[in-house]
């Protein structure tokens, strides 16, 4: 299993909960409290997007810290 790898249809996404002690310190880009991190990874290939889903588990790393 890999974690925050999501599949909706046949394309697969990065998908990670915000923290419930966070909620709030992020924002929407409609302003809204973010509860997750969604972004297609704009494939349909596993393993692909296992290798597409690195940075943005780095990058939301960094933003809980």
């Amino acid at each position: 299993m890999c974690t925050h790898l999501d599949k909706t249809g046949s394309t697969y996404y990065f998908r990670r909960p915000v923290p419930k002690d966070l909620i709030g310190q992020f924002t929407t880009s409609s302003g809204k409290p973010r509860t997750e991190w969604k972004f297609s990874l704009g494939t349909k290939d596993r393993e692909q997007a296992k290798r597409l889903l690195r940075p943005h588990v780095a990058e939301t790393y960094r933003l809980i810290d």
